[in-house]
């Protein structure tokens, strides 16, 4: 049996395409958003409607008292917050009744006695499913979520990194005195790189990291001797290095060796 062109040039595409959508299909468009527009997402009750515990923010028709049943995603600075009583600035009032349940998108807005979230977004408890089946199924909606936003953001940073090296931290010593003199002016050091792989870019003898640990620097990577990792070695943006060397500055630009399948897939998208 014999096939026409236009046949086999599907049955090609067919894969490539599969792969494209994977992504969009692994969660529901509308979920999709709502997850990556919140950062805590919990199931709740309704308990009081038009009222807030929180002085800081007065009680409106918009405000309503909600018990934390269950935590689906938080940030780590709320601390326990289950079977806590949250004040949550509604998106809508609409469908809030006292006693209802539902899964609520929120961010956090407020932090005295108690803590205040602003909604984003609800989502009823569908009728006649079990509870722990829907946030069965929410967690891992947002792993899923999650994922494609850390992968986003590592994307960005191999997008804008010069070269991208797989090897071992050598030697280090201070760059010298900064041409900066301003409050967040670094101090830089210069480690030697040895490189096993190269995935972007050419091969680096070394590179600047900002040993500073104040709150300006103190999310950038630190170098030791003899780590091993994968560096994404980003062009210097003043005139503190030589502009012709490199710098890691981010959290995602030093990552551990286990990444590097990750760190290959991504630079082949």
């Amino acid at each position: 049996m014999s096939l026409s062109k236009a046949t086999l040039a599907t049955l090609v595409a067919l894969p490539l395409a599969l792969l494209g959508v994977g992504r969009a299909t692994a969660v529901d468009a509308g979920l999709e958003q709502s997850i990556r527009g919140s950062r805590f997402i919990f199931a709740g009750t309704f308990e009081t409607l038009g009222v807030s515990n929180l002085s800081l923010l007065p009680a409106s028709d918009q405000t309503a008292l909600v018990r934390v049943r269950e935590v689906i995603d938080q940030p780590p600075v709320f601390g326990p917050v289950r079977g806590a009583l949250v004040t949550v600035q509604l998106a809508s009032s609409t469908g809030a009744v006292a006693g209802g349940q539902a899964i609520f998108f929120t961010n956090g807005m407020l932090y005295g006695e108690n803590l205040a979230v602003s909604e984003i977004s609800r989502n009823p408890d569908p009728p006649g499913v079990p509870e722990s089946t829907v946030i069965d199924s929410l967690r891992k909606d947002v792993l899923t979520v999650r994922q494609l936003e850390a992968d986003e953001a590592l994307a960005a940073r191999l997008a804008t990194a010069t070269a991208v090296v797989s090897g071992r931290v050598g030697e280090m010593r201070p760059a010298g005195g900064s041409e900066e003199s301003g409050e967040h002016a670094a101090s830089w050091i210069f480690a030697t790189l040895t490189v096993d792989a190269t995935l972007k870019g050419r091969p680096a003898a070394g590179v600047y990291f900002a040993e500073d640990a104040d709150e300006f620097w103190a999310q950038a990577p630190k170098l030791t001797p003899g780590q091993e990792g994968i560096f994404l070695l980003q062009p210097p943006v003043d005139g503190d290095v030589p502009a012709d060397s490199y710098v890691v500055v981010n959290p995602l630009d030093v990552l551990t060796k286990d990444q590097l399948d990750r760190v290959r897939g991504l630079l082949l998208r």
